[in-house]
């Protein structure tokens, strides 16, 4: 399902999104190195290292969504179930770096425990508040799967920009998954 006219700014709403996201890393990154010094080392300061690892890793996420979107836009492959992926990724990570990025199941970091200035978490806030309601909401998640229950290839869930050889491994996977797996999946499950 293709719809290159179809509106949406989720390409130029991404982009200071993004760059909102990278000023709050590099605050991030100020403020773990000052709690460590002040902790006398790393192994006092462990919780705020480890957070400061997921949030340069959820940033990188943002960074290579957007250089994905961005090429399948170039090649005139970005459609609605692409611009939707692109979406909700964005939403969920930057929520994520919002209000606390799960470590593990029981541990979260915040920016503020990366001694964050409450003024630079605010502005990231606000740059980012538009996607995340956006990419978070159920009327997004519903339109991508109508958009992918539309489609003409079962299963798929948009154009990934994968190469010929990674195509094929691709299809290779769905042929195996449909003939071995689904038929056993629910009986599996239960």
């Amino acid at each position: 399902m293709r719809a290159s006219s179809a509106p949406s700014t989720i390409l130029d709403d991404a982009g200071p999104a993004l760059a909102a996201a990278e000023r709050l890393l590099i605050a991030a990154r100020a403020g773990t190195r000052a709690r460590v010094a002040a902790a006398g080392g790393i192994d006092a300061a462990q919780h705020a290292a480890h957070g400061l690892a997921w949030l340069a890793t959820t940033v990188e996420a943002l960074r290579q969504i957007l250089g994905w979107a961005r090429r399948l836009e170039d090649a005139g492959k970005l459609g609605l179930i692409e611009r939707g992926l692109l979406a909700a990724a964005y939403g969920e990570y930057l929520a994520q770096i919002a209000g606390g990025i799960p470590m593990n199941q029981t541990e979260l970091i915040r920016p503020a425990q990366l001694g964050v200035p409450a003024g630079e978490i605010a502005q990231f806030a606000a740059a980012a508040a538009g996607l995340i309601e956006t990419g978070t909401s159920d009327a997004l998640k519903a339109g991508i799967a109508r958009a992918i229950a539309e489609q003409s290839e079962p299963g798929a869930a948009g154009d990934h920009g994968l190469d010929e050889t990674l195509q094929h491994f691709q299809g290779g996977m769905r042929r195996f998954a449909a003939a071995e797996v689904a038929p056993h999946a629910h009986r599996w499950h239960l």
